[in-house]
């Protein structure tokens, strides 16, 4: 996938009309070569990471630069790196294990992408890059320092997950979700020991 197709494959996520329209000129100068097709290719992944709403659009961008890492896609994977980075500390994580996840995963992809961007588009564009990713990280690290930790929950004997949210949070709607965060594959009867968000955090 070239820049180009990334952007128009990733062009749902920005809503704002005004955005579209400097999208869709973007994605045409980045069809082209040189210095101007990177420079746009790269203002498209700005726009295109600050138009994250939620978690699973941050999701989808870092999936989308894994992507182009595991296919040699170089160009691609710095442009996708940027919009992730930009994402990301948008995003609504659920819990400080989420957001870990999603800066472990973004700062391996970064570290790939400077290299690639130096080769690829020039100094100055690595110094943008590098700043944006930078300050990505750093946001990550303090958002995930405010959400609810992880705990290891032990039960002994498996239980229904319905009884084990009202056990910790007094809420049984919450088995849904816990049942996430477990990873669990047989929701009507919990593993013995499982993790959890903490109670009361």
């Amino acid at each position: 996938m070239t820049p180009a197709e990334w952007i128009v494959a990733n062009a749902s996520l920005v809503t704002n009309p005004d955005d579209s329209a400097l999208l869709t000129a973007y994605a045409t100068t980045a069809a082209g070569s040189g210095v101007k097709a990177a420079a746009a290719a790269i203002r498209a992944a700005i726009v295109i990471g600050e138009s994250v709403r939620d978690s699973a659009e941050a999701e989808r961008l870092i999936a989308s630069a894994v992507t182009a890492k595991d296919a040699n896609q170089a160009a691609t994977l710095v442009i996708a790196s940027v919009a992730a980075s930009l994402g990301a500390p948008r995003a609504d994580w659920r819990n400080a294990r989420a957001a870990q996840a999603a800066r472990t995963a973004l700062s391996e992809l970064l570290d790939l992408a400077y290299a690639e961007c130096g080769a690829r588009f020039g100094a100055d564009a690595l110094r943008a890059v590098s700043e944006i990713g930078g300050a990505s990280i750093r946001a990550l690290s303090e958002l995930s320092a405010t959400l609810v930790p992880i705990v290891r929950v032990e039960t002994g004997i498996s239980q229904p997950s319905a009884l084990l949210a009202w056990d910790l949070y007094a809420d049984p709607n919450r088995a849904g979700d816990m049942v996430a965060t477990a990873g669990s594959v047989t929701p009507m009867l919990m593993p013995i020991a499982f993790d959890a968000e903490a109670p009361g955090a």
